[in-house]
């Protein structure tokens, strides 16, 4: 692993609370670690600012479901199919990779 992807795995841990031993490349922001909404958009945010990543071009709604939309059987449903039935996902190595081109580009 070189040592920007250290970097984004120390951010990721420190971030959500974690120890680092138990975060991977393909660890998912959505459906591992249970980021969405608005704690989904501040964490691309504090990413962004941290690493100097552009994400003017970053798709939301193409990662994370929105807060407004909150219902509890949909979260029950998104739970059951292991909640990556309907969003892409953005692994540490995504985030790894945006970092080092500083832009981020959709998949």
């Amino acid at each position: 692993m070189n040592d920007q992807f250290e970097d984004v795995l120390k951010f990721v841990a420190d971030y959500c609370s974690l120890d680092v031993d138990d975060l991977r490349p393909a660890t998912s922001l959505f459906a591992d670690l249970r980021i969405d909404g608005d704690d989904a958009a501040e964490f691309m945010q504090a990413f962004s600012n941290r690493f100097g990543v552009d994400i003017s071009e970053f798709n939301f709604s193409r990662y994370f479901g929105s807060e407004a939309g909150f219902n509890p059987v949909v979260s029950l449903f998104r739970s059951m199919l292991g909640r990556t039935y309907r969003f892409t996902p953005i692994t540490i190595a995504d985030l790894a990779k945006a970092a080092e081109s500083k832009k981020w580009k959709e998949k």
